[in-house]
Protein backbone atom coordinates (compact mmCIF):
# COMPACT_ATOMS: atom_id res chain seq x y z
CA UNK A 1 0.00 0.00 0.00
CA UNK A 2 1.03 3.60 -1.32
CA UNK A 3 1.76 5.39 1.84
CA UNK A 4 1.32 9.65 2.14
CA UNK A 5 5.06 11.03 2.11
CA UNK A 6 6.32 13.99 3.66
CA UNK A 7 9.41 15.91 3.00
CA UNK A 8 11.06 18.66 4.20
CA UNK A 9 13.34 20.73 1.86
CA UNK A 10 17.20 21.17 3.19
CA UNK A 11 18.49 24.31 0.83
CA UNK A 12 21.77 24.29 2.28
CA UNK A 13 22.06 20.62 0.44
CA UNK A 14 19.46 22.02 -1.98
CA UNK A 15 17.67 18.13 -1.46
CA UNK A 16 14.05 16.51 0.26
CA UNK A 17 14.68 14.83 3.33
CA UNK A 18 11.83 12.56 4.16
CA UNK A 19 10.40 13.47 7.68
CA UNK A 20 7.25 10.98 7.74
CA UNK A 21 4.84 8.96 5.52
CA UNK A 22 1.63 8.00 6.50
CA UNK A 23 -0.20 4.47 5.24
CA UNK A 24 -3.68 3.86 4.65
CA UNK A 25 -4.62 2.47 7.69
CA UNK A 26 -2.40 4.70 10.50
CA UNK A 27 -4.11 7.55 12.09
CA UNK A 28 -4.61 10.92 10.44
CA UNK A 29 -0.91 12.83 10.99
CA UNK A 30 -0.85 16.95 11.78
CA UNK A 31 1.64 19.76 11.46
CA UNK A 32 1.15 23.09 12.76
CA UNK A 33 1.59 26.56 10.65
CA UNK A 34 2.40 29.33 12.62
CA UNK A 35 1.46 31.79 10.50
CA UNK A 36 3.24 35.16 10.18
CA UNK A 37 0.02 37.19 11.23
CA UNK A 38 0.02 35.32 14.58
CA UNK A 39 -2.46 33.34 13.81
CA UNK A 40 -1.91 29.10 13.99
CA UNK A 41 -2.90 26.70 11.13
CA UNK A 42 -3.40 22.68 11.91
CA UNK A 43 -3.06 20.69 9.06
CA UNK A 44 -4.51 16.87 9.33
CA UNK A 45 -3.08 14.28 6.70
CA UNK A 46 -4.31 11.05 5.52
CA UNK A 47 -3.89 8.45 3.13
CA UNK A 48 -7.74 6.45 2.27
CA UNK A 49 -8.35 3.22 3.68
CA UNK A 50 -8.65 2.09 0.53
CA UNK A 51 -5.38 3.18 -0.51
CA UNK A 52 -7.09 5.54 -3.75
CA UNK A 53 -5.92 8.67 -2.44
CA UNK A 54 -4.05 10.88 0.11
CA UNK A 55 -5.99 14.13 1.58
CA UNK A 56 -4.38 17.19 3.27
CA UNK A 57 -7.08 19.11 5.55
CA UNK A 58 -7.01 21.83 7.55
CA UNK A 59 -8.87 22.76 10.70
CA UNK A 60 -11.30 25.66 10.58
CA UNK A 61 -10.26 27.45 14.07
CA UNK A 62 -6.97 26.00 14.33
CA UNK A 63 -7.18 24.56 18.04
CA UNK A 64 -4.92 21.79 18.94
CA UNK A 65 -4.07 20.15 21.87
CA UNK A 66 -0.80 18.55 22.63
CA UNK A 67 -1.06 15.82 25.17
CA UNK A 68 2.15 14.30 24.93
CA UNK A 69 5.42 14.16 22.65
CA UNK A 70 3.83 10.73 21.13
CA UNK A 71 0.15 12.04 20.91
CA UNK A 72 -1.87 15.22 19.14
CA UNK A 73 -5.08 15.87 19.94
CA UNK A 74 -7.02 18.10 16.91
CA UNK A 75 -10.24 19.45 17.57
CA UNK A 76 -12.53 21.66 15.28
CA UNK A 77 -15.42 22.39 16.30
CA UNK A 78 -16.08 24.00 12.83
CA UNK A 79 -15.10 21.07 10.83
CA UNK A 80 -12.04 20.64 8.49
CA UNK A 81 -12.04 22.20 5.50
CA UNK A 82 -10.06 20.22 2.58
CA UNK A 83 -6.63 21.73 0.89
CA UNK A 84 -5.31 19.39 -1.15
CA UNK A 85 -6.60 15.53 -2.28
CA UNK A 86 -3.75 13.67 -4.06
CA UNK A 87 -3.99 10.49 -6.27
CA UNK A 88 -1.15 8.53 -6.77
CA UNK A 89 1.82 9.96 -7.94
CA UNK A 90 0.91 13.71 -7.02
CA UNK A 91 2.87 16.21 -4.69
CA UNK A 92 1.68 19.87 -2.89
CA UNK A 93 4.00 21.61 -1.65
CA UNK A 94 3.68 24.54 1.13
CA UNK A 95 5.41 26.76 3.38
CA UNK A 96 5.00 25.85 7.31
CA UNK A 97 6.69 27.33 10.56
CA UNK A 98 5.92 24.80 13.23
CA UNK A 99 6.66 25.40 16.80
CA UNK A 100 10.25 24.06 16.78
CA UNK A 101 11.29 25.90 13.36
CA UNK A 102 12.75 29.54 13.58
CA UNK A 103 12.25 29.71 10.17
CA UNK A 104 9.67 29.13 7.39
CA UNK A 105 10.09 25.42 5.64
CA UNK A 106 9.36 24.20 2.44
CA UNK A 107 7.15 21.11 3.20
CA UNK A 108 6.17 18.56 0.44
CA UNK A 109 3.16 15.87 0.68
CA UNK A 110 3.36 13.03 -1.99
CA UNK A 111 0.67 10.81 -2.65
CA UNK A 112 3.22 7.34 -3.33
Amino acid sequence: MAPLSLEAYNPDKNSWITLDEIKPLDRPGSISDNRPDGERDIYLLECAPDDSHSTIYRSKLGVDVDLTSQIRSVTSASGLEVIKELKKGESFEMDVKTDRSSQPSRIRFTNK
